[in-house]
Parts: structure tokens; sequence; C-alpha cells
């Protein structure tokens, strides 16, 4: 089984990790909360232009924008056209916006489903801009992390070798179970505007009124967002595993050795998990390599049947070893070995979110 000492430095990074996805998940439900008063605002903005007892039937939906109205939703669909440029949001709501431009008419409905999306659009880049940061500041971290404890547990020289923006990248938008963080934002922001295009029209048909459109909505919007977190958790587990992978290969390690988080919240594939020992070069997520569900817990760590063993590991053929003394600070060994560029989003990350001692 695991020694202390890497069973400790697994519980310190796991405790880190979670602190940052915590951090997300309190932006992401502020991120919620602003879209979802938008779209009532809309909702309310539109029952008060059109409704009678706070009912609109589904025949007046269907009424064309009168001149004036149109002129004003065309203005709209330059402003929002601009902003789809400015934050550089997914090509398909561009061309959504430029068919409806070129449209002769648009209905009342296409117009509150146009101002609605609007919303769920701006929502859904702003979490994909905060997943990858969370995704690419994670797997650095840990990354370099692993490296200084194993350095700095093994006490010998070791192979040392930075990982550059665009190895970080090509690994944060590596693909699992067939998809990516990024694919599955956009996936899930495809289900919210395919639930918007069934929910309007059928809660005109029923009779309903502005509260329970916008009740409708929000539980589809909650819904999105614990679909959200869920991803946060999982995705940041397999990337913070897979970097720990990457310098297993990295530093020459043959085995390792899987660690589940035991308590009343563990998984019993990853309870019956917890011990195993792997080869590097069989290590297969969901088989054999964390994360082996939705918000798994379960890490590995190096595993060296003796002493001998663990002096096989790797030497750099350019002379890039580093031996790590046990005295040595993490903050010291950063500033001495990550690569300058990268210090202070390490520093930062440390400083904001590792266990306090």
């Amino acid at each position: 089984m695991a020694s202390k000492y890497w069973e400790e430095r697994s519980v310190n990074a796991e405790l880190q990790s979670e602190r940052s996805v915590l951090d997300f998940e309190s932006k992401l439900l502020e991120a919620y909360e602003i879209a979802l008063a938008s779209i009532r605002k809309e909702i309310e903005a539109f029952y008060g232009r059109y409704a009678k007892d706070n009912k609109i039937p589904y025949a007046e939906v269907k009424r064309k924008l009168t001149s004036p109205e149109y002129k004003n939703f065309k203005t709209l669909l330059k402003e929002w056209l601009r902003v789809c440029e400015e934050l550089g949001l997914n090509i398909d709501y561009s061309e959504y916006l430029k068919k409806l431009s070129a449209r002769i008419y648009v209905t009342r409905l296409e117009a509150l489903e146009a101002n609605i999306r609007y919303h769920i659009e701006v929502l859904k880049a702003k979490q994909h801009d905060m997943m990858e940061k969370l995704a690419y500041d994670n797997y650095m971290v840990m990354y370099y992390q692993s490296y200084f404890d194993l350095a700095q547990n093994l006490g010998i020289d070791i192979a040392f070798y930075p990982i550059d923006h665009t190895g970080i990248m090509n690994a944060i938008k590596s693909k699992w179970d067939r998809q990516n963080f990024s694919s599955r934002i956009w996936n899930d922001r495809d289900a919210l505007i395919k639930s918007l295009s069934v929910i309007l029209p059928q809660s005109f048909s029923r009779g309903f009124n502005a509260n329970k459109l916008g009740d409708m909505i929000s539980k589809e919007m909650g819904t999105s967002k614990n679909r959200g977190r869920a991803l946060a958790r999982t995705e940041i587990n397999y990337l913070c595993n897979q970097a720990t992978l990457d310098m297993y290969k990295k530093a020459g390690i043959e085995k390792y050795e899987f660690l589940a988080t035991l308590d009343t919240r563990t998984s019993e594939i990853c309870r019956d998990m917890d011990g195993y020992i792997g080869k590097v070069s069989e290590a297969k997520v969901n088989v054999n390599y964390p994360p082996m569900h939705v918000n798994c817990r379960s890490t590995t760590v190096p595993y060296f049947e003796d002493d001998k063993d663990a002096q096989r590991i790797a030497r750099d053929e350019d002379g890039n070893n580093i031996k790590v003394s046990r005295r040595m600070t993490q903050e010291e060994w950063i500033k001495k070995y990550v690569p300058k560029e990268q210090q202070e989003t390490m520093l930062n990350f440390r400083g904001k979110y590792r266990p306090k001692d």
C-alpha cells in the first residue's frame, strides 16, 4: 500500500483541487443567477407588451412584429452580432443571428426566443472561459507538483521536463469518453436551446402566466447548472490524474498505485480499485485509472517495489536532472525550476487553494 508520504501528498493535492472547483462553482452559480434574472426580465417585458390578464394566447405570439418592433429587433440583432464577434461566441450562433437578420419578418415568439437565447449563449461562453482557466491551472499545477513530490521523496537525480503553453492546451483539449470539457459545455447549451424551443410554445398554448413560464425555464437552467458542476468535478479529476500520468511517463516511472478517497461517498468500483497496482503503459481511464465515474475523487501515486526500482527512473540526456532536498519548500522549488512565465500562476494558485499547515 502507498506510504504515509504519498497518502498525505495525495490528500493535499485533492483538497487543493477541490477548493479551486468550489471557487469555480461559486462563480458559475453567480453567472447562472445573472442569466436567469435577465431571462425573467425579458419574459416580464414580453407579457407587459402583449398579455391580457397575464396570459397570451398562442395565436398572439405567432403574430409578426410590427414595423417599429421589427426595427428595434434589428438593432438588437446588430448588437448581438457585435458581442458574438467580440466574445468569440460559437459560429452556429453567429449563423443563427445572420439568418434572423435576413428574414423579411419575425414573429413575436421568435423574437422572445432570440432574446432568451442571447443570454444563454453569453452564459455558456462565460462558463467555457472559466472552465478552460480552471482546467489549465489545475493541469499545470498538478504536473509540476507531482514532479516536486517525486523529487523530494526520492532524494535522487530525476529527469525534469517542463511543459509549455501548447502542451498544456493540448492536454486539456484532449478527448476522453469521446468528448472534452469544451464539447460537453456546447452540448449542454444545445440541450438548453432545444428545451427552450419546446417550453415557449407549450407554455403559451397552455395559457401559462409569466411566473409559470419563468419557473419552467428556471428548472431547466437549474438542471444545466448541476451538469456544469458535475462536469467541473469530473473533468478536473481527469486532468489532474492525466497530469500525474504524464509526469510518470516523462520521469520513467513504470508502475502506479490506485488511491481511493475512502468515506461514505466512495463508489463501490473505486473502493474495489483502492490499492490496485497498474503499469503506466497500460493505464486507461474508466478501466484501471481514474476517473472511474462522474464526480470521481480517486487518484494515483508512484509505485516502487524496492529502492532499486526507484533508482531506475529515467535520466535526462540534456542534463536537466534535478535533485530536491527534503528541506526545500515547494515555493522555493517553483522559483528555481518552473519556467518564469508559469511561476506566477503556480504561486497564486497554491497561495489561494493549498491546505493550510
